[in-house]
């Protein structure tokens, strides 16, 4: 259960006051895990903020339990948004197991952090294989993880991205030391190029040449360039932007300083995890409705380049054709030439062939007018869908690849026009010849 209290909580560099009140600090849990925008939505967070804030609930605080590494930016930005618009009465508390990329912003809209002392991460067995191992305060607890890129201006635009909704998440509220040390991390975070400097404050500084590197032990400067850049739950402690806390209710008070804490049980993490599978259903309609879609335009080029064999065979299987009319030998009676009884079952035989295959030249074209029909109408049903973010660029990329091929591909019945009226004449000629077989006397 994500309600698992995620208690390890950084702390901003200013102690909270202690509350006397008798009452517990009560929360509502909202997870923050596996991809942003696929696995925790702005939608279900939203959600789950909205029943927070509606009066229902007597909510004094939020524990957004973060654990997640990737995912979209967009929808990063989208839930620190929300999150940034919750009264003030109402505490906005991050436990963070591990945070990177998208869920940076997400972290930085939470007044307080709580660094979780361990928690459990995936690492080679040394057999081929991964286990799951416990992870202390010397992990790597926040990572920028930028996005795979082949150029270096692309590379500085992800972290100028990245920066700019780091910097817009700062909770306004935020006493002016707090707000200046993370604007120096979230640039030391965003930059290669720069390192942390302790102090009297922090700040982004340049790193140092290579000579004077060193380990970071006992010293006041973090090295968050040589870490990917990142930093580990004890030197994020080192900047007092954090605490590091145990799991449990009783250490997640005392990082609070509160008496007691109360979870409100899991409606935000239900929400969450409801909006994330509704949106994974979604993406699966949107998805197959797109496959089906193109699908059906390559049905349809499958039928365009069979119709010019598919009418050769046809011509050919005329029974009066040079290849065919030596099978049907025939006789002079009465002063006709006609087929020959005894091959009279043939030339029927022939009839029906090649009626079944001058068929084909109008069946293509019907089938081909059913798909377009069809695939037109699949693709004004996705017209009206909403991918989400991240199925976007796949959603209009599919509509870009229909349009083009759907305009070039309703022109192809009216160019065919010529070979279905031969297909049509030539259908009616073989039915009479079933009766009375062509001779040359007719």
């Amino acid at each position: 259960m994500f309600a698992r209290i995620l208690l390890a909580f950084a702390i901003s560099i200013a102690a909270p006051t202690v509350c006397q009140a008798e009452e517990p600090l009560r929360f509502l849990t909202i997870p923050i895990m596996g991809t942003v925008g696929a696995d925790c939505t702005p939608e279900g967070v939203e959600n789950a903020l909205q029943l927070a804030t509606a009066g229902n609930l007597e909510v004094d605080a939020l524990l957004v339990e973060i654990d997640a590494l990737d995912g979209e930016l967009a929808a990063g930005r989208s839930i620190a948004r929300s999150i940034l618009k919750v009264p003030p009465k109402i505490r906005t508390i991050a436990v963070v197991r591990n945070a990177g990329g998208a869920a940076l912003p997400i972290l930085n809209a939470c007044s307080t952090w709580i660094v979780l002392e361990s928690t459990p991460t995936l690492v080679d067995d040394g057999e081929g294989g991964r286990t799951l191992r416990p992870a202390g305060p010397d992990r790597l607890v926040l990572r920028t993880l930028a996005p795979l890129t082949t150029r270096a201006e692309a590379m500085k635009a992800n972290l100028d991205a990245l920066r700019q909704a780091m910097m817009d998440s700062t909770p306004t509220s935020l006493e002016k030391s707090i707000s200046d040390a993370r604007q120096a991390l979230t640039r030391a975070m965003c930059n290669p190029a720069l390192d942390l400097q302790l102090g009297a404050d922090l700040r982004a500084v340049p790193v140092l040449r290579q000579q004077d590197g060193g380990e970071d032990s006992g010293k006041t400067r973090i090295r968050t360039s040589r870490q990917g850049p990142g930093i580990t739950a004890k030197q994020l402690n080192q900047t007092g932007l954090c605490l590091i806390a145990k799991e449990g209710l009783e250490p997640l008070a005392a990082a609070l300083q509160v008496e007691a804490v109360e979870s409100l049980g899991d409606p935000g993490v239900l929400l969450v995890v409801d909006a994330a599978n509704e949106r994974y259903r979604e993406r699966g309609r949107i998805n197959s409705r797109i496959d089906a879609m193109i699908g059906a335009l390559d049905s349809a080029d499958s039928l365009v380049s069979a119709m010019p064999w598919t009418l050769a065979r046809a011509r050919m299987s005329l029974p009066t054709s040079e290849r065919l009319r030596g099978n049907f030998p025939m006789e002079h009676v009465e002063g006709r030439w006609v087929i020959s009884p005894d091959f009279r079952p043939a030339w029927l035989a022939a009839c029906k062939d090649s009626i079944r295959r001058w068929s084909g030249i109008i069946e293509i074209e019907s089938s081909l007018v059913s798909i377009l029909d069809r695939a037109t109408s699949l693709r004004k049903g996705l017209g009206a869908e909403n991918p989400g973010i991240n199925e976007n660029e796949r959603y209009t990329a599919a509509l870009a690849v229909f349009d083009g091929r759907m305009k070039k591909l309703r022109l192809v019945p009216g160019t065919w026009a010529p070979q279905i009226d031969e297909a049509k004449r030539t259908i009616s000629k073989i039915e009479a010849w079933q009766e009375s077989p062509p001779g040359p006397d007719a």
